[in-house]
């Protein structure tokens, strides 16, 4: 049969085996520094793009995150929130919203 030392061995063996982490199968979604837009809402003056704090924070809790401590940008990461972000501004009053990278 089995010696002990054999015996020893097979259990150490099975012990690390069931110590072993499990395969990890949750999905995992990487947040791309690049996917991110920073948006705001405002009015373009002619010459510049100018943006009201107020009104972009409003917009901002349906389809993005506030971005630093003051809530004078809205980072959206899913593109198709851009749109809807646009038309939120026009809807809070303000006669424009936009996006950049």
């Amino acid at each position: 049969m089995f010696g002990l030392k054999a015996v020893v061995a097979l259990m150490g063996l099975a012990s690390i085996v069931a110590a072993a982490p499990a395969e990890d199968n949750r999905v995992h979604v990487k947040r791309q520094g690049d996917d991110i837009k920073n948006c705001y809402c405002g009015r373009d003056t002619g010459s510049a793009l100018v943006s009201d704090p107020d009104t972009t924070k409003a917009a901002c809790a349906d389809y993005g995150s506030y971005a630093g401590p003051y809530p004078t940008r809205c980072q959206i990461i899913i593109d198709i929130n851009e749109p809807l972000y646009i038309d939120k501004c026009k809807a809070l009053g303000q006669p424009t919203g936009w996006c950049e990278k």
